[in-house]
């Protein structure tokens, strides 16, 4: 690296300077924050699951599971719902309240 001072640093490089002493807890912050991400959008997701069941009914994705009853291909769907939103999402959440 060239020898700049400090102030003519990128302020990127300058801050991951000063971070290096809280390297485990950035890493973390930046885990769950990619998780809080994937569970907030997990709901639209299966929503958008439910819609294609009802339109494609025996040739949805879960039917190619084997579960080719709408109502089983819907409660399989409301299951998983409620799991991500209840108890993933909110798990997420309050490690950062």
């Amino acid at each position: 690296m060239a020898s700049y001072s400090i102030s003519q640093q990128h302020p990127l490089l300058r801050l991951l300077n000063y971070a290096k002493n809280y390297r485990p807890q950035v890493w973390t912050a930046a885990t769950f924050t990619i998780l809080n991400t994937i569970f907030d959008l997990a709901p639209a997701y299966l929503i958008g699951l439910a819609v294609d069941i009802v339109a494609e009914q025996e040739s949805s994705i879960i039917a190619q599971f084997g579960v080719t009853n709408i109502i089983g291909q819907l409660a399989i769907l409301t299951t998983l719902l409620l799991i991500c939103s209840f108890t993933c999402g909110m798990w997420v959440k309050s490690l950062f309240v």
